[in-house]
């Protein structure tokens, strides 16, 4: 719900996914699900019948929760059918260009029957750090380096093979037990990319911007007009 520009981060996540075609968009909530759900319904009326709300009462106090959490409750609840791919966005991940959605889904299709893929993986080529870093040895300083590694951006698309692992991974005594986040990252995509194929799609440099501190936040008014997505509704919904 933070809201730079006075946009609501939700909504543009919302209106990236409408803009790339997608009619069938399902929203997990957790804490805060109440105050969510109200401004999703309210914001976006000529949508909501394409908008599947599911919350799970989980306290974030008492142990973190995780995507392979969230992602195993929504299969549990039979908002997400296990026998199909799923495409994952981050409400704090933006992206410039609605072709990198179609990208990522048109790179698995071209992967059918070539054995099993685990994951379709949007990148980044490079990311700065954002933060001075100090060398081992001589105790060089290097002011927030560019590291020149292929960075996940938050968009997945997970294949039917990568549900049945997230389920085998998370058990019920693990899921109710584990005292760590879970995430579908961690628990399904790091171990089982040793054995099935995780494809990779990168972005243009600069096209994608994480909003995970203020400095960022302050960002995305400028981020957002180079996007392609967004300038038929972007005034109304900064209104």
């Amino acid at each position: 719900m933070l809201a730079p520009c006075g946009i609501p981060l939700i909504d543009l996540q919302i209106g990236y996914a409408l803009a790339a075609g997608f009619r069938r968009i399902t929203i997990l909530t957790g804490y805060g699900a109440d105050e969510v759900e109200r401004h999703v319904l309210r914001a976006w009326p000529e949508y909501s019948d394409h908008f599947v709300l599911l919350r799970h009462e989980w306290n974030p106090l008492v142990r973190p929760y995780g995507t392979g959490r969230a992602l195993l409750h929504a299969m549990r609840e039979g908002v997400v059918d296990r026998e199909r791919a799923v495409l994952t966005l981050f409400v704090d991940d933006l992206f410039a260009r609605v072709r990198y959605a179609h990208d990522v889904v048109k790179t698995y299709y071209r992967a059918l029957g070539r054995g099993n893929v685990l994951a379709v993986v949007l990148t980044h080529p490079g990311v700065h750090l954002p933060y001075g870093v100090v060398s081992e040895g001589r105790g060089v300083f290097t002011e927030k380096p560019f590291l020149s590694v292929h960075v996940s951006t938050g968009m997945y698309l997970l294949t039917p093979l990568a549900l049945s692992k997230l389920e085998e991974a998370i058990t019920s005594d693990v899921y109710y037990g584990a005292q760590e986040e879970l995430s579908f990252e961690k628990c399904v995509l790091e171990p089982w990319s040793r054995r099935y194929p995780v494809l990779r799609v990168d972005v243009v440099r600069g096209e994608w911007l994480p909003v995970n501190d203020w400095k960022a936040a302050d960002q995305v008014c400028r981020f957002l007009r180079m996007c392609d997505w967004a300038s038929e509704w972007l005034p109304a919904r900064s209104q």
